[in-house]
């Protein structure tokens, strides 16, 4: 049986023309397990095209009930004679055979070893199913694992990323905070130069009013030389007369020149 086979979908087809399905390979072997497929019963995967069921060898429908009238009835499952000796349906003298032999078997010997049979190939499945989970299960645990470093190193990436970040974060406010304080500065500096301006221009001012000042001083300074020689000059006219004068007087009168003052 190809994995192809076992998904595919089968309908059931019975003797009265009701449908059953469509189900999936398994569903259908434990129909034929449980009695549930007759002999007469057909199977179809498209709905168009109809074989007997007990011609699908997956079924196992391949024994046959003889009766204590020498007919036979089946083929079917060996399971589901057990269901059928379950019922009453089939007694414990009747016997079985499987198709295309003559000789009959008892019915409760074979059911006996088919039951055996069919724990040996359930407790296989079973142990085949559950090596399969456990291998799907150490698969996922690897895969959790490796997804599980493999967010660690992200995360330790990212927890990398973050402190250059912070890093960076930190200088650029560094740097901001010293733009700010070398803007203070620069309008501090700005400040102070507009006070020496400020002090540079009234120092011009007081320079240029002394110059004038000085030129001004500087231009009286003839003029009141000259009026101080003229006032000298009539001094000692002054004087000179007094003594002529004074001479012309007599010769008992004599004055200094501070008298004449």
């Amino acid at each position: 049986m190809t994995e192809t086979t076992e998904v595919r979908k089968w309908t059931l087809r019975k003797a009265d023309g009701s449908h059953f399905g469509p189900v999936p390979l398994g569903v259908l072997k434990q129909w034929a397990s449980d009695g549930r497929i007759a002999p007469e019963d057909e199977i179809s995967q498209d709905g168009s095209h109809w074989v007997r069921a007990a011609n699908l060898p997956a079924l196992e429908m391949r024994w046959e009930v003889i009766l204590p009238d020498g007919s036979t009835y089946g083929p079917l499952n060996i399971m589901a004679i057990g269901e059928l000796l379950l019922d009453g349906s089939v007694s414990a003298d009747d016997r079985v055979r499987e198709s295309g032999r003559d000789k009959g078997l008892p019915v409760i010997p074979e059911l006996i070893r088919a039951y055996r049979l069919e724990r040996e190939r359930l407790h296989a499945e079973l142990e085949e199913e559950r090596s399969a989970w456990q291998t799907l299960l150490e698969n996922e645990r690897r895969a959790a694992r490796q997804r599980e470093s493999g967010l660690e190193e992200k995360l330790r990436q990212s927890r990398r990323l973050l402190k250059g970040l912070s890093e960076k974060l930190e200088r650029i406010e560094a740097g901001v905070r010293s733009v700010e304080e070398l803007r203070k500065r620069v309008a501090g500096l700005e400040k102070e130069n507009r006070r020496l301006r400020e002090l540079v221009e009234r120092a011009g001012k007081h320079r240029g009013a002394e110059k004038a000042r000085v030129g001004e001083a500087a231009g009286e300074a003839p003029e009141a030389a000259r009026k101080a020689r003229g006032t000298a000059g009539g001094a000692g006219s002054a004087k000179r007369a007094a003594h002529k004068t004074i001479g012309r007087g007599g010769p008992g009168i004599r004055l200094s020149s501070d008298d004449i003052r």
